[in-house]
């Protein structure tokens, strides 16, 4: 995903990006610092994005939106928005970044009017303690460079946008109730998919892609139908295999790591001793 000129304007006076990771489907999730007596603007960058300000004081100069924020403060930005900045202190923040197409796609699914006619509000400094539980309880917290988060981390930003346009958007909740769940074949499908690939990117895109459905509708029916997220599911799917490979003794614990989806041996070892109560190699037969 291009994340056009918010990312240009902050490199353009100086923010150091801290860490970034593109999850697919349109949806990129990066962390900032920027720094004191910066000014910057945005015009029309093109995408939505949601901001969460970690510390620090900055002061918005346009005109119908000025004001100061700091700490917990949220902003929303549509992809049109134009907005003036001021940093006051040394800030850090979190952006998640959404383009035009995830953010149809989502507000069309789940609201009842035309996703081409709606658009992000344009809002600075408002408080959501949910929407701050989730950047700093699900998104911080999380290793953005392991792969075995990316589910997690991507339903963690759509549940973000739907909060955002439940309270904030001009959108009415859909009457659209969902039913049941995944049918048979389409969960068999889904399992066999994440068996044959369990090194590679099991996105939630990619996922809800083979089951034919938005990955916000995946998300919730793959819930309902197996009773864990599809990040949990996908976890839980990797220890298993990697305990009888492990139990096998053939192949190294590195090698094990590596063919499960874990980035490093020490990530495998402790999800491992987590799940089982005791380390890889105790096990071995």
């Amino acid at each position: 995903m291009q994340t056009g000129s918010i990312s240009s304007a902050l490199e353009g006076v100086g923010a150091k990006l801290l860490r970034q990771v593109d999850l697919g489907g349109g949806l990129t999730i990066a962390q900032w610092r920027n720094f004191a007596n910066s000014r910057l603007s945005y015009r029309d960058p093109g995408h939505h994005t949601v901001s969460l300000y970690l510390d620090g004081t900055v002061r918005r100069m346009d005109g119908g939106q000025m004001g100061i924020g700091s700490s917990g403060a949220l902003c929303l930005l549509p992809a049109d928005g134009d907005s003036a900045w001021h940093v006051l202190r040394d800030v850090y923040f979190c952006h998640i970044y959404i383009s035009q197409g995830r953010f149809q796609r989502l507000a069309g699914e789940v609201f009842d009017r035309d996703s081409r006619t709606l658009t992000l509000p344009d809002l600075s400094f408002f408080s959501d303690g949910f929407i701050a539980d989730i950047i700093n309880g699900a998104i911080l917290p999380n290793d953005w460079s392991e792969s075995a988060n990316r589910l997690l981390l991507a339903q963690a930003a759509d549940l973000i946008l739907l909060e955002v346009l439940r309270k904030n958007g001009p959108v009415r909740s859909s009457s659209l109730v969902l039913q049941g769940g995944l049918s048979p074949h389409v969960l068999k499908r889904i399992i066999q998919l994440i068996d044959a690939d369990l090194a590679g990117d099991l996105s939630l895109d990619r996922l809800a892609a083979e089951a034919g459905l938005s990955s916000y509708h995946f998300a919730r029916m793959f819930k309902l139908t197996t009773g864990q997220t599809p990040h949990r599911f996908v976890h839980e799917r990797r220890l298993a295999v990697a305990y009888e490979i492990v139990r096998a003794g053939k192949v190294s614990i590195t090698e094990v790591a590596a063919a499960c989806g874990f980035s490093t041996p020490a990530h495998f070892a402790a999800s491992f001793k987590a799940k089982f109560g005791t380390s890889p190699s105790a096990i071995r037969v």
